[in-house]
């Protein structure tokens, strides 16, 4: 019996030592650069805000969501690969995206007519999976935010 407590007591400090990955803040984006076109796909890359009070190691292994600029539907945006936000930290991520477009002729005019434009408004929903230590976490997420342009 002593021995399950002993378990029992390692299980909770591990657990409540785990923080919460909720706390990660993305706070904008910068830097947009467009790698190429693939099967439907617009593949870029962009310095992405992030900031992490936490004292773990974050790992986000999937994004998926629905990306809508200025209110015009672009597609599905998922990250080409999974990235790591550091503990304790306030700084930009380089991340590679891979965007699917429905209609590849739609979605090339729409990027190129806001390629230009100033204070885009970037609409996301959809849902991030993020790893920290043992604990995985399925986060839903629907945000608004404002980003200068995509240059």
């Amino acid at each position: 019996m002593k021995g399950w407590g002993y378990i029992f007591i390692g299980s909770l400090l591990i657990l409540s030592s785990c923080g919460k990955i909720d706390e990660v803040e993305i706070q904008g984006a910068d830097n947009f650069k467009f790698s190429g076109f693939k099967d439907n796909h617009v593949e870029f890359e962009a310095d992405i805000k992030v900031f992490n009070p936490s004292h773990h190691k974050i790992k986000v292994k999937e994004i998926n969501v629905k990306l809508l600029v200025n209110d015009m539907y672009l597609g599905r945006l998922q990250n080409a690969e999974e990235f790591q936000i550091l503990p304790f930290s306030d700084e930009y991520i380089r991340v590679p995206f891979r965007l699917r477009i429905a209609n590849i002729f739609y979605g090339i005019s729409t990027i190129s007519r806001l390629y230009n434009q100033k204070n885009l408004k970037v609409e996301v929903d959809g849902f991030v999976v993020a790893k920290m230590a043992f604990y995985r976490k399925k986060l839903e997420v629907k945000e608004i935010t404002y980003v200068d342009s995509m240059r």
